[in-house]
């Protein structure tokens, strides 16, 4: 099955509404570090992962099969890799989906 353009955005909006409280498996998601944490997750048996980051700066949005990601893609912000990194309040936003793009388990933490 081929996967949409719009399938990003689409769960983003979907996501919004979410809480640790929606999942009956309440948070499995763990944040370790400041600017550019290590987001981990257990493997849910999921097709795909998103984990979305939003500050009143900006966002960043990561989609893939790791259970585990840096956000920003690299540990640490500088020269050699600027960009993305949460420097004050941010949501987390993530999601997993199984092979029917079904919603397994999501979630929703303040960071920060």
């Amino acid at each position: 099955m081929r996967r949409s353009w719009l399938f990003v955005p689409v769960a983003l909006v979907l996501l919004a509404g979410c809480t640790a409280s929606d999942s009956p498996a309440g948070s499995v998601v763990t944040v370790e570090g400041s600017s550019r944490p290590l987001v981990t997750w257990p493997d849910l048996d999921a097709e795909r992962y998103v984990v979305g980051i939003m500050t009143e700066s900006g966002g960043w949005l990561w989609e893939g099969t790791d259970t585990s990601v840096i956000v920003g893609g690299v540990a640490e912000v500088d020269a050699a890799s600027p960009g993305f990194g949460i420097d004050g309040q941010a949501q987390l936003w993530f999601a997993a989906f199984d092979a029917d793009g079904d919603l397994v388990h999501s979630e929703r933490m303040a960071l920060g």
